[in-house]
């Protein structure tokens, strides 16, 4: 099956995230660098069903529900890194298609790129 990725950028946090908690922000959990998420073409316009992008967004979103269930933003922050490496490590697999295993360098980028900046023990 031939496949589409295009590659969607959300805004820098390099600077936000410091600026915020310089300001006065208790914690802030987002990325030093673009958010990098894949899609299938096919799928594109609807992210939620596309078993590609859920690789990207539900690390991402996983962030906001650890915070719903009480948790800290350092630990929100680690939940959802531990999420993405569930993810690349399903894609390090010999039966995993080579185009799927193209996925995981975004996936690192993403994973690396995101940070706790302020105290790590803020619960909302």
């Amino acid at each position: 099956m031939n496949r589409f990725f295009p590659m969607w950028l959300y805004l820098r946090g390099k600077e936000l995230g410091p600026s915020c908690v310089k300001k006065g922000t208790t914690a802030y959990v987002g990325y030093t660098d673009d958010f990098i998420f894949l899609t299938e073409e096919a799928k594109e316009s609807r992210p939620l069903t596309d078993k590609v992008a859920k690789l990207f967004l539900e690390p991402s979103n996983d962030v906001a529900i650890s915070f719903i269930k009480g948790h800290s933003a350092g630990q929100a922050n680690q939940r959802s890194k531990d999420y993405f490496k569930k993810n690349i490590k399903k894609l390090m697999t010999s039966d995993t298609p080579k185009e799927d295993r193209e996925l995981i360098p975004y996936l690192l980028w993403d994973m690396d790129h995101q940070v706790c900046i302020g105290n790590e023990k803020a619960v909302i």
